[in-house]
């Protein structure tokens, strides 16, 4: 059976760097099949906003 993991509603624009590795450690030891992301990416749709998604996005992505 595959694992999935969905995180949903990031808010982008107000993140806690500590909260956002923890969710990575979380993800990595998970070992998941599939990420699924939905909800709301930025706290405000700001520019800034959307490419700190992006960066956080692609570089799971990528495994890094």
């Amino acid at each position: 059976m595959g694992t999935i993991v969905h995180l949903s509603d990031m808010h982008f624009g107000r993140v806690d760097p500590a909260l956002v590795a923890a969710l990575v450690r979380t993800v990595e030891e998970a070992a998941p099949d599939l990420v699924v992301v939905s909800g709301d990416l930025t706290q405000r749709a700001r520019r800034s906003q959307f490419r700190q998604a992006r960066q956080f996005l692609s570089m799971r992505s990528a495994g890094a």
